[in-house]
């Protein structure tokens, strides 16, 4: 115990002997920074230090903010799916695009592809627009960022409509785990027993993703590629080629068992057969499991393409109809935004998120007053 300046027993100063000699409002002083200093640690272990850009992931948020409505999708499924090992992708690349993308997604204010249902939880893929890193950053900049992340590192892959009216961007970690969710599906089938092999080879050839236009002499040579060095690894293992939607043969058969299956199967396994026609099997298979899609520019030319991204895309485009319906049958022809955003929808997207793209696309003209904002149709309309 010690005493103060009046004479009387300190009895807060046990602890904290080195202040024995201070004053007790000094005292209480000191207590107050000491408690503030530890509330901002806390939030920093919690927020990342400032300037690190440390987003949290859909994978490490808890499970109330995971089954929150968002801007992208009003009426939401409970589970997007666990997607943090797929996003840290976006983490390794230190650039103002990469860390935008990330942070649409963690907020979800994304664009989301449904996946075909394989587990007993549907899975949302999420998708950044191009509108909204135009709307957070200037079209230099991500023209530049998105060239690299795109054609160079192969860390997004872009998906379009036809009209090219609608692009999106997806991470390439989401894109083959979408390509092998739709394998799932289509193996079941008889008729696509080659979906393993082709899914295989597509998922492995980042050169035919970094291509707005996909031709059928690329998917042929490219295929062709694919055939020698699997020949080229099967006659140095002692092998035959693996065929399709079998799995390849484990290390623990040791050496000897391998080349005694050599020696009972000829090389003649269904990759040689696909090798004669790979235009006709290959892009057949892809464009059944809908991985492609066939423009109505030019004759054997595609575009990348999931099997429900068709469904978004009309999504999109009925709210899109809706709301200009909206604005003509009002009487100044124009509406409130926030009377839009209170509206229910019967698609898997808002209203503020359909405004803001039809904003930015020059089909609506927003007006800012005093009584709140207003959209009109634009000149484009």
């Amino acid at each position: 115990m010690g005493l103060n300046d009046n004479g009387k027993k300190n009895e807060a100063v046990d602890s904290h002997p080195t202040v024995m000699k201070k004053k007790g409002g000094l005292q209480i002083k000191l207590h107050k920074k000491r408690k503030k200093r530890k509330l901002t640690t806390s939030s920093c272990v919690r927020r990342g230090p400032v300037g690190s850009h440390s987003l949290r992931s859909p994978a490490t948020s808890s499970p109330e903010e995971r089954s929150t409505a968002v801007a992208g999708n009003a009426t939401r499924q409970e589970n997007e799916g666990d997607w943090g090992q797929e996003l840290d992708e976006l983490q390794e690349l230190p650039c103002d695009t990469a860390l935008t993308m990330k942070h649409v997604i963690d907020t979800r204010q994304c664009l989301y592809i449904p996946l075909l249902q394989q587990t007993n939880s549907n899975w949302l893929a999420p998708a950044v627009m191009n509108f909204q890193l135009h709307q957070k950053l200037e079209g230099r900049v991500v023209a530049r960022d998105l060239n690299q992340m795109w054609k160079q590192n192969h860390k997004v892959v872009r998906l379009s409509s036809l009209t090219e009216d609608v692009v999106v961007w997806i991470t390439s970690g989401i894109y083959v785990r979408a390509l092998w969710d739709t394998h799932r599906h289509y193996s079941t089938e008889k008729s696509f027993s080659d979906t393993a092999a082709v899914t295989t080879w597509f998922s492995g050839e980042k050169a035919l993703r970094t291509k707005r236009i996909i031709r059928s002499d690329d998917i042929a040579e490219s295929w062709s590629a694919h055939i020698e060095r699997s020949r080229s690894t099967a006659l140095k293992e002692h092998r035959p080629l693996s065929k399709p939607g079998a799995a390849a043969p484990t290390k623990s058969l040791g050496a000897f068992k391998g080349m005694k299956q050599a020696q009972k199967e000829p090389m003649t396994s269904s990759p040689t057969v696909l090798r004669t026609k790979p235009v006709s099997i290959v892009i057949e298979t892809l464009v059944k499991m809908r991985l492609l899609m066939p423009t109505a520019h030019q004759e054997d030319t595609y575009i990348l393409w999931l099997p429900n991204f068709g469904i978004v895309l009309k999504e999109l485009s009925d709210a899109q109809t809706r709301i200009r319906m909206q604005i003509q049958r009002s009487i100044y022809k124009e509406i409130s935004v926030a009377s839009l955003r209170q509206q229910s929808t019967p698609y898997n997207v808002s209203n503020k998120f359909v405004v803001d793209w039809m904003v930015a696309r020059g089909k609506l003209e927003l007006m800012r007053r005093p009584s709140g904002d207003f959209v009109r149709l634009g000149e484009d309309w």
